[in-house]
């Protein structure tokens, strides 16, 4: 009703929340701030597919996060995993991976990154399922794939095979812990 009546008359509106839905669904443009700090500002897809930061890698969406070191184009996560990536970045770096840009299984056979991965937790979310996989002792991540009635789901204890694109990870300078 509110993002109805702003359009009807044509308001301006600055409206605060935490609530991500009412924010990706309301706005036209969103400012992403921490402690009083603009992080980011840009429409939906812009913070979404290309947050400016781990921030908001974390806060708009779902995001899984991989530590470890950068240099042109690669990506060594601190589990050992050699990792194909867009980037310039080098030295001590996060990855962050949205976990429906993931595949699975045959998927993943054409991806330039693959790796075997142990099923932690399946999640059943009606039309999709998340599966938390352990790729190393160190390296844990978030994949979301589409719920194929037939389809064989995976369990706790399977192992798999998961992949993504060069271009499906985001690569930031680490962030000092707080």
């Amino acid at each position: 009703e509110i993002r109805d009546l702003q359009r009807k008359l044509g308001l301006t509106t600055i409206m605060v929340t935490h609530d991500q839905e009412e924010a990706l669904t309301m706005a036209d443009r969103l400012v992403v701030m921490e402690k009083g700090k603009v992080r980011q500002i840009g429409t939906q897809r812009e913070l979404y597919e290309k947050p400016a930061d781990r921030f908001v890698a974390g806060f708009i969406g779902r995001s899984a996060f991989l530590d470890g070191e950068a240099s042109a184009g690669r990506f060594r996560s601190g589990g050992g995993l050699d990792i194909s990536c867009k980037t310039a970045a080098t030295g001590s770096a996060t990855l962050a991976l949205r976990p429906e840009r993931l595949a699975l299984g045959a998927e993943a056979e054409a991806c330039a990154n693959r790796f075997p991965a142990r099923v932690e937790h399946v999640s059943y979310l009606g039309a999709l399922l998340d599966i938390d996989v352990r790729l190393t002792e160190q390296d844990r991540i978030l994949l979301q794939v589409p719920n194929r009635q037939g389809a064989a789901e995976p369990k706790p204890g399977d192992m798999i095979t998961i992949g993504w694109a060069e271009d499906a990870g985001l690569v930031y300078p680490r962030e000092p812990k707080a």
